[in-house]
């Protein structure tokens, strides 16, 4: 069978993906798919020329005056399984955030089902030109890439999305069909599979991940003429364009940004003055359930989320379900406003009215907060598998890696919560710690070699990251052709 990857880059990709592509393009047929017209140009030139590259918005801009029969649409809903009312809710989350050319909400649904229309005849006509039969994405939290996940499962293509965990210089696949990570469920249930130890202080020493440490930096590197000067840039290409075109394109007017922002931190500070209350004693030594704010918007929310994306629909039925004597304590996650956007205030202030709930500083150490916790609520976060790590109960509301460990309690209906607390309260008794080093260590040695945020701090020159990535993606290639995994 002839192999052809379609492999996802865009601008944060391309210390490392081209050079990849250019390698693997002697063995592989490779084609490049991208977001934005300014990284296509770039692609174009330095990758080589038997490799093919895409451009979703250059597909947008080309299409947008189609028009489609309303048979069409049904036929898409039918064929590719796609709820518009599901597309409808999970854009205006993110025009929530980041704030799109204000338009009506009649004109916003018609967009939002244009843009659904087109990105899906973008991936098929791809999909069917190339015969592609393995893709490799960014992740699955925009809806493009949800798209491109459903046309995977429709036509059985083996489809991976990256992830790191803690450590530097390591990232795994997953595969976004089933959420498996890897070659991890088969080197765990290998009782003959040989592995070095852990070292737990080593492991809570990578608290940040890459890509949040990246933002970081950049951050607090931005002064006023850098932030001016990204603003005029962005003036020009946006008015170009009509608002509806904007719309279309999810492109942010740069004016409501900036609103935006200020407006966020603002937010943010009332919350942090007016909402948060100081971490003590006594609430280390009370019974309490931890929940871990999510960033938003996030694929691990609203992609791996479920249908429990909505984190104050779910937090409110944890309140109903705790048992008596039993407090909630929230923090938010540090990324919320480097890297997105506050969430509205008054999301704050209705969940901290209600009973047995406290919100803590988000400067509070989280690990501190699970170890000292009765068990950890996520929908599918990275706080799932620190719990494990403590060998604490988890309540996970979505879809992760770690979902089949002992530790997990599933809940894939919002109404099983009561009982499953009151079976965790009753019989959970967790495990060895021999299981639990056991785990965390395999779960190390099965990640794969290469940063694939190089941005973030690393002691690897590009030059070795490049010559690591090239081992690394043979060795999965491999892996996934031969072993289909």
């Amino acid at each position: 069978m002839k192999n052809n990857i379609l492999f996802f880059c865009d601008s944060y990709y391309l210390d490392w993906v081209p050079n990849l592509l250019n390698k693997l393009s002697k063995n592989y047929d490779c084609i490049c798919y991208c977001r934005y017209e300014s990284t296509h140009v770039l692609l174009k030139k330095i990758l080589n020329k038997n490799i093919k590259t895409y451009c979703l918005d250059t597909h947008l801009l080309e299409n947008k005056n189609r028009k489609y029969e309303k048979d069409y649409i049904d036929r898409i809903e039918k064929n590719f399984r796609l709820n518009f009312s599901k597309v409808n809710f999970s854009q205006s989350i993110y025009n929530f955030f980041y704030g799109y050319s204000a338009i009506p909400k009649e004109k916003q649904n018609k967009l939002y089902q244009k843009r659904a229309i087109l990105t899906i005849d973008f991936f098929n006509n791809i999909i069917k030109k190339h015969s592609i039969n393995i893709v490799f994405n960014e992740h699955i939290g925009g809806f493009a890439s949800s798209v491109l996940q459903q046309i995977c499962k429709n036509n059985k293509i083996n489809s991976y999305f990256f992830q790191t965990y803690f450590f530097q210089n390591k990232f795994f696949l997953t595969k976004t069909l089933s959420f498996d990570y890897i070659m991890f469920q088969k080197n765990l249930s290998n009782i003959y599979f040989k592995y070095n130890k852990i070292d737990k202080d080593y492991l809570f020493s990578f608290k940040t991940a890459p890509i949040e440490e990246a933002w970081r930096k950049k951050f607090i590197k931005r002064n006023f003429f850098i932030i001016l000067k990204e603003f005029l840039f962005k003036i020009f290409p946006y008015y170009r364009l009509s608002k509806e075109d904007n719309f279309l394109f999810n492109r942010v007017s740069p004016l409501r940004q900036t609103y935006g922002k200020i407006k966020s931190k603002i937010e943010n500070y009332c919350y942090n003055k007016f909402i948060t209350k100081k971490l003590n004693n006594n609430d280390l030594k009370n019974n309490y359930f931890l929940y871990l704010l999510h960033v938003e918007p996030e694929l691990s929310t609203y992609a791996m989320g479920g249908f429990n994306f909505d984190q104050g629909f779910v937090i409110k039925n944890i309140i109903k379900s705790l048992p008596t004597g039993y407090k909630l304590l929230i923090k938010e996650h540090g990324s919320q406003v480097l890297s997105a956007y506050s969430k509205s205030y008054s999301f704050y202030k209705e969940i901290s009215k209600l009973p047995n709930v406290k919100f803590i500083q988000t400067k509070e150490g989280s690990l501190n907060l699970i170890k000292n916790s009765k068990a950890v609520f996520t929908i599918s976060g990275t706080a799932g598998l620190e719990g494990i790590a403590f060998n604490k109960a988890v309540f996970l509301f979505g879809e992760a890696m770690y979902q089949n460990h002992p530790n997990v309690f599933k809940v894939s209906n919002i109404q099983e919560l009561p009982e499953k607390i009151n079976k965790f309260l009753n019989f959970f008794k967790g495990q060895e710690e021999e299981e639990i080093d056991r785990y965390l260590s395999i779960f190390k040695e099965t990640m794969f070699d290469g940063n694939i945020y190089p941005t973030a701090a690393s002691k690897l020159s590009k030059e070795q990251n490049d010559d690591m990535m090239e081992k690394t993606f043979i060795e999965i290639l491999k892996l996934s052709y031969e072993n289909n995994i």
